[in-house]
């Protein structure tokens, strides 16, 4: 499963919050009236592409004094995550592999 490739942008226009794409594809995300959540909603929603790409660019350390290269969210020796690891239950959840 791939998603729409960014930059995505935020678009507060009138009485509501979108994100549109750089197909033109336009993702409403709801009432900033009465849901003023939603703004900050769609700008977390636009900035996801480059969150994704942040955190894959950004799995593994080098440590020389050990030689070894480890996890900065869990700690864990390449090439094994904990299964608690932040970054990759966020990726996953990313990509779709977990609901």
């Amino acid at each position: 499963m791939t998603h729409t490739p960014g930059p995505w942008k935020a678009n507060l226009n009138g009485q509501d919050a979108k994100v549109i794409c750089p197909d033109g594809r336009c993702f409403d995300v709801g009432d900033i009236v009465y849901h003023k959540d939603n703004i900050a909603n769609a700008y977390l929603i636009a900035a996801v592409p480059e969150l994704l790409e942040a955190l894959e660019a950004v799995e593994w350390v080098y440590e020389r004094e050990y030689e070894e290269s480890y996890c900065p969210w869990c700690l864990s020796i390449k090439p094994y995550h904990a299964p608690s690891c932040l970054r990759l239950i966020a990726v996953r959840k990313a990509k779709g592999a977990l609901s």
